[in-house]
């Protein structure tokens, strides 16, 4: 499992020393119960305080030194490699030195490296408690279950909002007391497997690959670009690797090698569903209504990293430099200004190459991203969010109205776009106004904002049920239902 798509940030602490005696303190808040040790937490659901106590020596002892201690302890080693690192990352972008975004990057991702659901803080549950809180709302933070196995798994993803590392949930660890097997055993198989899902070697590599990716982003035009990642994600795992031979050791760097060639053999059958240019960044990912499937998302990765060692097989390690001094100069549309880069340092026609890629893939919206759909009430200078079900007063003085906005980026130009208030109106815009977003520098990607807005003293907005919705190249992206209500005295 790729450890950079799987991440859960905070820092956490060391523990040194023998194992201490157990003077754990019981406490209840919020329906649960708790005993701490040594700086493990353990909560519990009632029926399950024997099982936590029973539970805390064997916690206590991985979070002193099992694998998550292992990776802290690696993680800071190479943390007191900043500068060195840094400027090798810098040379193979062809950038003189680091830049100020990927050393204050540097400073905190040995937080969100070292930091996963582990055995410092664990949940018990009852397993049909889990069941059924999985179900309701966003879930359970950090839990995955798949029904058809009825199987558990914890999700390790990062959190970070401004620089601020935000704490991970809890290790929750589901329990069935009717099971023959002894609750012990059941709880340390579940946490022991959890503990070893990311190895050492996939630790340390995700740590130069985000540092190489933050630096890719923040030093090139890309930051804005939906079509970015293949190229962003596969240099980033290649410079990953070289920097597992230069600052960790060549036996380290060939056994990960290895590893990777046993992966593409692997993915092999999926390859005709991997679209590597159309994959897209996650920003621009996560609003779309069919996002990838999950099986595919490891095989993006890999045959992205795959591309970028076959571009220096045949051209030379100086080719990666040279292509981002060009992607520096190229303006372009979508992930093109990639294409054109390295087609100009190269003279090999690459995108030709990557379209044996995704021959069966099924995305809906394929070449296409968006990101940021957001319905507004207008209200003179000011605006209010139009959410499902939000009752929006038709005052209809010349100054009130409804907008809409999104970002898009598309691989498909022409790019048709269309808004529609369907119900009880019927109003349709093609395109709507197109603008260049100022919410991005001069030296960076170009957003493309899709801008509509309609006043009520059109006359075209009726009171009733409506539903905004956005279409891109014919096909239903978005949409939010809404209320238009008489305004009281009106």
């Amino acid at each position: 499992m790729k450890i950079h798509h799987v991440l859960c940030s905070i820092a956490l602490l060391f523990f040194i020393g023998a194992v201490p005696s157990i003077a754990a303190i019981e406490d209840e808040q919020g329906g649960w119960h708790k005993v701490q040790s040594s700086g493990v937490v353990i909560e519990f659901q009632d029926g399950l305080g024997p099982l936590a106590r029973q539970l805390m020596p064997e916690a206590i002892k991985l979070a002193q030194d099992g694998p998550q201690a292992q990776r802290e302890r690696e993680i800071n080693k190479l943390m007191m490699r900043k500068n060195e690192i840094l400027r090798f990352v810098a040379a193979q972008l062809d950038l003189a030195k680091p830049n100020k975004e990927s050393i204050n990057y540097f400073n905190s991702i040995g937080q969100v490296m070292t930091a996963f659901p582990g055995p410092r803080h664990i949940r018990l549950w009852h397993t049909q408690m889990l069941r059924d809180a999985v179900k309701v709302g966003d879930g359970v933070p950090c839990v995955i279950y798949n029904p058809e196995s009825d199987q558990f798994d914890t999700l390790f993803h990062a959190k970070m909002f401004n620089g601020i590392v935000f704490a991970p949930a809890p290790l929750s660890i589901p329990i069935d007391v009717s099971f023959a097997k002894p609750q012990l055993d059941q709880a340390l198989e579940y946490l022991n497997a959890q503990q070893k899902k990311v190895d050492l070697n996939s630790t340390r590599h995700a740590f130069f690959h985000e540092i190489t990716e933050i630096m890719i982003i923040t030093s090139t035009p890309l930051k804005g670009c939906c079509f970015r990642r293949w190229i962003c994600d596969g240099m980033a795992d290649y410079v990953g690797e070289l920097c597992l031979g230069r600052f960790v050791g060549k036996s380290v760097m060939k056994k990960y090698m290895e590893d990777q060639v046993l992966r593409i053999n692997e993915f092999a059958s999926l390859r005709e569903q991997v679209d590597l240019v159309g994959w897209r960044a996650v920003e621009w990912e996560n609003e779309l209504p069919n996002k990838m499937r999950s099986e595919l998302i490891d095989p993006h990765y890999t045959f992205a990293a795959y591309e970028i060692r076959e571009l220096v097989k045949r051209h030379g390690p100086d080719v990666l430099p040279k292509i981002f001094r060009e992607i520096r100069k190229v303006r372009a549309d979508g992930g093109q200004m990639i294409l054109d880069a390295i087609s100009k340092v190269t003279c090999e026609d690459f995108a030709a190459r990557l379209s044996a890629y995704g021959a069966k893939n099924n995305d809906e919206f394929k070449g296409i991203g968006f990101f940021q759909f957001q319905v507004f009430y207008l209200l003179g200078d000011n605006t209010a969010p139009i959410t499902n079900g939000t009752e929006v007063p038709l005052i209809t003085d010349g100054e009130h109205g409804i907008a809409g906005s999104v970002f898009v980026d598309t691989l498909n130009y022409p790019l048709e776009v269309k808004w529609e208030v369907s119900g009880a109106s019927n109003r349709k815009w093609v395109g709507g106004r197109k603008e260049k977003s100022n919410i991005v520098s001069e030296d960076e990607y170009p957003l493309i904002q899709y801008v509509m807005s309609e006043l009520f003293s059109s006359g075209k907005l009726k009171p009733g049920d409506n539903t905004l919705s956005l279409y891109l190249q014919g096909k239903l992206a978005k949409q939010v239902k809404f209320k238009l209500v008489p305004a009281s005295g009106s």
